[in-house]
């Protein structure tokens, strides 16, 4: 029996892992505006199918031909349109390559494609019933042809209709096909797999509408680099050099909406990214310098610039908004105690990516680069400002964040040179530069004194809860009468001061003198001490020394076991004779036997010490004591215990 020793692949797996909406059900509309645009649709239609959980979406684009004409890389665009990793787009001269978008369609419980390209006489139909189960390789794509599709609408697509989808039926009636669809493609969506359809696709108005907005500020339709000067306050030059880097026409996209008048209508979504206009008077606003509070800023600022590097073509954008003006300009964006479309203003700040215009993912980081000092306050603070990054930006396959290669660009020191040397330019030469250096100016003294003042914050909580820690009175010469204070969780080197000071002062003739090697070093870095046993014999008798503010057996010991000797800690967790204690270089220790100063337990030991994996043992031994227990054994003790201190 012969073996077949090549890879396989399972077509309905892979879809099936390809068709779900990881980020916003939205994502299929955001696709489908991108693949339109890459077919140079001039028109664009999105409608909601209420009555189906679903979405009909047109184009007038170039349709899905299936020519042979029109085959690239081994595909024809219709069949391509239904493949897995099969495309007729070429990389680098769309929005997308991957042929991977459309793929969503097929998280519903059915499709429907109708397309049909210039020249030709009739409409070709494709009707999938749950295509994520059904399409496979040996699937039959062979599509219908007729000349009256809207009779198939009425009769087989969208039967039975409530009156949502007779308002749907009279858009897309016989007249719309005769004129409207000479060429192009029509997708209709049924029972689309997606939680809480209503939240995403649900039509009102534009103020309202998750749908109408998610197109504005996030799919193709909204390029960030569309903006007119007269509106959006950024210059003739930039927007000429910004807008000569786009190969797309602007199209005529309209949703379907349902405003409070009760009156089905196609809405015009405005094309480009919806930066807030900037008027004369805005320029005269108070300055982030001058400014009381920052988060009441008005100030606004826009710049924007086209650079080259290794033969690409990317773009920088910035809009400068003070808080309080995008709080006011995007009425529609959410914001605490109110949801507006649902979109948050919050995710509409800061740095993104973008990918011939689309929105791709945030990307703050950029300004955490070595290479761009100086600006690193914009990558936390991000109310105040929106950057776009733009570029030919190599993207994985679900398209919302870039590919490895991406990556490894936004690094490199001559990309980020000339980021850097476009900021520099800004606050040196630029119109209005001031504004963006006072901003940077301003974020980086708020964060110095924020810092400084949760600082203050810290060591005032520390120091007003001394009073009511728990404390203690030796009673040895030198220090009767003087209060000390426990060490609290993180206060190990007070371990160590401590052991280290009564050390000092233990008596010559004390049953625990032999617990007591005194401390010779205190180092900041590697094991904390280095302690002698025999001090006539020094160079013989040193041990290493660890402190601790608790040992248990189930924390990991942070230093090797096989190194050292002693370990002092406040006090431990109770032990268990038996037990095992790992430490972090691979070794495991057991617990041994219980140490006592008459009768009176003040630690126990570590042996059996040896690498997990067995084939190697220590011969030495670890002692583990209680500085809390030793203290009591070595001297007398009055103990007062925590004050509980009101918040």
């Amino acid at each position: 029996m012969s073996v077949d020793y090549r890879p396989q692949q399972s077509f309905q797996h892979t879809l099936k892992e390809i068709a779900v909406n990881r980020q916003d059900p939205c994502e299929l509309v955001r696709e489908l505006i991108s693949n339109a645009y890459d077919a140079k649709a001039t028109e664009i239609i999105v409608m909601p199918y209420l009555q189906k959980k679903g979405l009909i979406f047109f184009d007038n684009g170039v349709g899905l031909s299936e020519s042979e004409g029109d085959k690239k890389n081994g595909v024809v665009p219709y069949v391509a349109f239904f493949s897995i990793g099969k495309t007729t787009k070429t990389k680098g001269s769309g929005i997308g390559y991957k042929c991977q978008g459309s793929k969503l369609c097929f998280a519903s419980s059915r499709v429907t494609v109708i397309t049909r390209c210039a020249g030709e006489q009739e409409w070709r139909m494709k009707q999938i019933e749950n295509p994520k189960q059904s399409l496979n390789e040996n699937y039959d794509l062979t599509p219908v042809r007729t000349a009256e599709p809207w009779a198939a609408l009425a009769d087989q697509i969208i039967s039975e209709p409530d009156d949502r989808s007779v308002a749907l039926l009279e858009i897309l009636s016989k007249a719309f096909f005769e004129k409207d669809f000479k060429q192009g493609t029509l997708i209709i969506i049924d029972g689309f797999d997606v939680q809480d359809y209503g939240k995403y696709f649900s039509v009102g108005s534009p103020d309202t509408s998750y749908l109408y907005n998610y197109v504005r500020f996030v799919s193709a339709h909204g390029d960030v680099r569309q903006f007119l000067p007269a509106e959006s306050g950024f210059t003739s030059v930039d927007t000429t050099s910004v807008i000569s880097n786009r190969k797309s026409k602007p199209a005529n996209l309209r949703i379907l909406t349902d405003p409070a008048a009760g009156v089905w209508k196609l809405e015009v979504v405005p094309h480009g990214y919806p930066y807030l206009p900037v008027k004369p008077e805005d320029e005269k606003l108070v300055s982030p310098s001058t400014v009381n509070r920052l988060r009441d800023g008005r100030f606004c600022a826009r710049y924007a610039t086209v650079f080259d590097h290794e033969g690409q073509k990317f773009s920088i954008i910035i809009a400068v908004d003070g808080k309080r003006r995008t709080l006011d300009g995007y009425n529609q964006l959410g914001r605490q105690r109110q949801s507006g479309c649902g979109i948050p203003l919050s995710s509409q700040r800061g740095v993104f990516l973008t990918s011939h215009g689309v929105r791709v993912c945030s990307y703050n980081e950029v300004f955490r680069e070595d290479a761009l000092v100086g600006f690193d306050v914009l990558a936390d603070n991000t109310e105040h400002h929106l950057v776009f990054i733009d570029g030919p930006f190599e993207l994985v396959t679900n398209r919302n964040s870039p590919a490895p290669d991406s990556l490894k660009l936004l690094k490199e020191a001559a990309f980020l040179d000339k980021v850097k040397a476009f900021l520099n330019e800004i606050i040196t030469k630029r119109p209005r530069g001031t504004i963006l250096r006072e901003l940077v100016e301003r974020l980086g003294q708020e964060r110095t004194h924020e810092r400084e003042d949760q600082y203050h914050k810290i060591m005032a909580k520390v120091k007003d809860s001394l009073p009511g820690r728990s404390m203690f009175q030796v009673d040895a010469e030198g220090v009767k009468g003087k209060w000390f204070i426990e060490p609290a969780v993180g206060e190990e080197n007070m371990v160590g001061a401590f052991f280290t000071l009564f050390a000092h002062l233990v008596p010559a003739n004390s049953p625990a003198i032999a617990y007591w090697n005194r401390p010779l070093t205190f180092s900041a870095y590697g094991i904390d001490a280095v302690s002698c046993t025999d001090e006539k014999n020094m160079k013989d008798s040193f041990q290493y020394l660890e402190y601790k503010h608790t040992f248990s057996a189930d924390i990991e010991f942070n230093h090797p076991f096989s190194i050292t000797n002693e370990i002092v800690c406040w006090d431990y967790a109770a032990p268990v004779i038996g037990t095992n204690v790992q430490d972090s270089y691979n070794y495991v220790a057991q617990i041994k036997a219980i140490l006592n100063v008459e009768d009176k337990p003040v630690g126990f030991t570590l042996g059996d010490i040896r690498l997990k994996s067995g084939m190697q043992a220590i011969g030495h031994e670890i002692r583990v004591l209680s500085l809390r227990r030793l203290l009591a054994a070595t001297f007398k003790i009055n103990h007062r215990d925590a004050i509980a201190v009101k918040a």
